[in-house]
C-alpha cells in the first residue's frame, strides 16, 4: 500500500490521511510493546530492539530472496548476459602483518591531528 498505488493521490487527501493513521497506529503499538517491557531499558535488557530488528531482517532478505520483494538488478530484470549470483562467498582475512600496519598509520594519523587554539574556532565560527 502507498501512495504509488492509487490511481490519484493528489485528488484529496483520503490517501495520506489514511497512510498516516497506519503509521501512527504502527508506532503506538510499538511505544506500548517496549512500554510493557518497562521502558526503553527493560526493553534492551531482554533484547527486544535487537529481536525486532533481525525480525525484520530476516523478514525483508526472505522476500528479496522469493521475489515478492522486487529489487530491480537483483531479484528482477537481471541481465541474462551477466555473472550468476556467487552460491559460496570465500572469506579473506587480513594477515597479522597488514593489520599491525593500519593500526600503525591510525596511531601516525592520530599523532598529526591537534586541538585547534580558542582564536583558530573563533575565525573558523565567524565565517
Amino acid at each position: 500500500m502507498g501512495v504509488a498505488k492509487n490511481e490519484n493521490p493528489n485528488q484529496g487527501s483520503f490517501v495520506l490521511e489514511e497512510l498516516t493513521d497506519l503509521v501512527e497506529e504502527a508506532v503506538l503499538k510499538e511505544f506500548e510493546a517496549i512500554s510493557s517491557r518497562g521502558g526503553v531499558l527493560g526493553a534492551m535488557e531482554t533484547g527486544y530492539q535487537r529481536g525486532k530488528i533481525q525480525e525484520e531482517s530476516l523478514y525483508y532478505e526472505h522476500r528479496k530472496h522469493d521475489g515478492s520483494y522486487p529489487i530491480i538488478g537483483v531479484n528482477t530484470f537481471r541481465n541474462p548476459h551477466g555473472e550468476s549470483t556467487p552460491q559460496k562467498l570465500e572469506l579473506i582475512r587480513s594477515t597479522d602483518e597488514e593489520k599491525q600496519s593500519q593500526l600503525k598509520r591510525l596511531r601516525i594519523f592520530k599523532r598529526g591531528i591537534r586541538p585547534l587554539p580558542r582564536r583558530c574556532w573563533s575565525a573558523y565560527v565567524k565565517q
